[in-house]
C-alpha cells in the first residue's frame, strides 16, 4: 500500500522571500536587509575606518563586494516596533515610535514593491510585506527620514555628549587615537598630564627585588 504525502508547514511570505533571495539565503541571514541601502551602509562604515587599520586598498576591495564606494544618503531607514510580537497593540511600541516620530522620523507608505523602489532608489526589503501601505516584519514596521535631517539629529546628539560626557567626542570623520597606539609623552601634553596626575603607586613599577 502507498504511504499518503505528506505535506510539512505552509510557509509565510516573509519565508518565501528568505528561499528566494541569496543574500538571505546564502548565510549571513539580516531579516532586515534592504537591496543596494544596506550596502551603502556597509561601505559608508568601512570608510569611517582609520587608514592605520584599514588601509585605502582594502577599503577598495570591500567597496568592490559590496558594489558601492562611500556617499551621502538621501534617505535613512529604520526598522521601528510598532506592536507586540503577536500583533496586538502594544503601548512600549507606541513610545518606541512616538521617539523616532519626533526626531523627524515617518513610517514608509508605499502602494506596491515597485513605488518602493521608485520612491527610495533601493530594492525592496525582501523579508518584508506590505500591510496597510506600511512595510512590515514582524512587529516593526519601516520608517524613513530625510538624510539632511538625519544628520542634523546626529550632531546635535554629538554636542550633547560633548556637553554631558566631556570634550572628548570625536566629531564626524575626526579619527581619534588608534588601539595600542604608542604614546610619546613628550609630545602628548594631555597624556603626560594623565600619568603626572596618577598617584605613584600606579607609576612607580613594579619592585624589582620581591624579597628585600
Amino acid at each position: 500500500m502507498k504511504k499518503p504525502m505528506l505535506f510539512g508547514e505552509q510557509l509565510d511570505e516573509s519565508a518565501k522571500a528568505t528561499l528566494r533571495a541569496p543574500k538571505l539565503r546564502d548565510g549571513g541571514f539580516d531579516p532586515f536587509y534592504i537591496p543596494g541601502y544596506t550596502e551603502q551602509l556597509q561601505a559608508n562604515s568601512i570608510a569611517e575606518g582609520h587608514s592605520a587599520v584599514l588601509p585605502d586598498h582594502i577599503k577598495s576591495k570591500y567597496y568592490k563586494r559590496f558594489g558601492k564606494g562611500p556617499g551621502v544618503l538621501r534617505h535613512e531607514f529604520k526598522w521601528v516596533r510598532v506592536s507586540s510580537p503577536s500583533g496586538a497593540h502594544s503601548y512600549n511600541a507606541d513610545v518606541d515610535a512616538t521617539m523616532y516620530t519626533n526626531k523627524g522620523y515617518r513610517a514608509v507608505e508605499v502602494t506596491s514593491q515597485e513605488d518602493f523602489e521608485q520612491k527610495y532608489g533601493c530594492g525592496f526589503p525582501p523579508a518584508a510585506n506590505i500591510v496597510d501601505g506600511k512595510i512590515r516584519q514582524l512587529d516593526v514596521a519601516l520608517f524613513v527620514i530625510d538624510g539632511e535631517q538625519a544628520r542634523l539629529n546626529a550632531e546635535e546628539q554629538r554636542q550633547y555628549n560633548e556637553w554631558y560626557h566631556g570634550e572628548n567626542q570625536p566629531k564626524q570623520g575626526v579619527q581619534t587615537r588608534i588601539p595600542f597606539d604608542i604614546v610619546d609623552f613628550d609630545e602628548d601634553t594631555h597624556a603626560k598630564s594623565a600619568v603626572d596626575d596618577l598617584p605613584d603607586a600606579f607609576v612607580a613599577g613594579p619592585a624589582t627585588n620581591i624579597n628585600s
